[in-house]
């Protein structure tokens, strides 16, 4: 057993990942989350490391200017020997937990867990339409091995019992949470700055949409959607925040749309606040998701929503209460809606005070000190409390 001495003190967590970003430079999610995540821990109470199973990277760096302190493995894909990489970086920070993110984290980091003899946690963020052969067999291997696994959502649970052989005893649900006061508190000043820089007037109506540019967002779809909203909102613009490996794709599309003009492809920005205050709406266009943050940030916003009811988004959003829902792979029901939305601004109005209402509960906080009780409980630290201190 992995034993320190010593009353009270802190309890030292190595969260492990596969990626920070999948094109070096835009965040990952749970990236985003470790650049929250490494300021809203109780610092008197725990210590968080990183430690990024690929090279470093832009996004990585992001973490790193957060706050983190972040190791790196950078062996590549599922590399037997990063199983060392990640014993010798807990050993090296004497870490009493590790957490696990990711289909190779969660499978070399059970066995090094089990050769280090520490507890973990499984984190699964996502609910995905397969897994692949070789982590089936893996996840039916190692499943004795884990102490917890935490799961975004009831659905995203299910996912892991029914395709990832996890015991359901094991499971708990935290939903993710964000810094709600990031997104609440931006002034007109910045909004209006933001605004000159992509060069949008104030007649404008903008629609956008935050996301990683992959084939699973769903970007695509919202595309085909802009003629469609044009031809009813002539005035309207269209915001693509975010990068990826479907950019250029992407731009030809709207160029072949027509669309070019009314659409601007951002990239990676880290004033995300700002620009969501810039939107009239904000469009999730996903084909599958886990719990989708840009959700929970443009809701806190005060954005309204028009989003596929996918991962956790139907457990946040009334459909026409707190945002609209529209089917997977259907650009006319993105536009009907966007553009139900942009010609009754009472309605958006009224549609995005209850989502602001009801996303206060998923302040990164809560959940950030829910995960804390789960450190306690399955540390094995001597002389460390058993209970969270109130």
């Amino acid at each position: 057993m992995h034993e320190r001495t010593g009353a009270h003190e802190k309890i030292r967590v190595l969260h492990v990942l596969d990626k920070f970003s999948i094109d070096g430079e835009s965040l990952h999610g749970v990236a985003r989350l470790m650049s929250w995540w490494v300021n809203a821990i109780d610092r008197e109470r725990f210590e968080l490391n990183i430690l990024g199973l690929r090279a470093p990277n832009k996004a990585s760096q992001y973490v790193e200017e957060q706050g983190g302190r972040v190791f790196y493995s950078g062996r590549g894909k599922l590399n037997p020997a990063s199983i060392l990489d990640i014993v010798n970086v807990a050993r090296r920070t004497d870490t009493d937990v590790l957490h696990l993110h990711g289909y190779k984290s969660c499978t070399l980091g059970r066995i090094a867990g089990a050769i280090l003899d520490i507890p973990v946690i499984l984190h699964e963020h996502g609910a995905f339409p397969s897994v692949p052969f070789h982590q089936r067999i893996a996840d039916w291997l190692l499943s004795p091995l884990g102490d917890k696994t935490i799961v975004v959502s009831e659905a995203v649970g299910k996912f892991c019992v029914e395709h990832r052989s996890m015991s359901p005893e094991k499971v708990t649900v935290i939903p993710n949470g964000i810094p709600l006061g990031n997104f609440r508190n931006v002034s007109d000043k910045e909004v209006g700055q933001a605004a000159d820089e992509l060069g949008l007037d104030s007649e404008s109506s903008v629609v956008g949409t935050v996301t990683r540019l992959d084939e699973e967002k769903g970007v695509s779809y919202f595309l085909d959607a802009v003629p469609k909203i044009r031809s009813k909102v002539p005035e309207a613009k269209f915001l693509i925040v975010g990068d990826g490996k479907l950019r250029g794709e992407l731009e030809e599309k709207a160029e072949r749309l027509g669309a070019a003009e009314d659409v601007t492809f951002t990239g990676e920005r880290r004033d995300v606040p700002r620009l969501y205050k810039l939107m009239d709406v904000k469009v999730i266009s996903s084909i599958y998701e886990g719990g989708p943050l840009t959700l929970f940030e443009a809701m806190a916003a005060g954005t309204s929503v028009v989003a596929t009811p996918v991962g956790m988004v139907e457990e946040l959003i009334e459909d026409g209460k707190s945002g609209m829902l529209v089917s997977t792979r259907q650009p006319e029901e993105i536009a009907h809606a966007v553009v139900a939305l942009l010609q009754n601004s009472e309605y958006r109005q009224n549609i995005a005070e209850e989502a602001q209402k009801r996303v206060q509960k998923y302040d990164m906080q809560n959940s950030m000190r829910k995960i804390e009780e789960i450190y306690w409980e399955i540390s094995k630290v001597e002389g460390a409390e058993t209970e969270v201190p109130a």
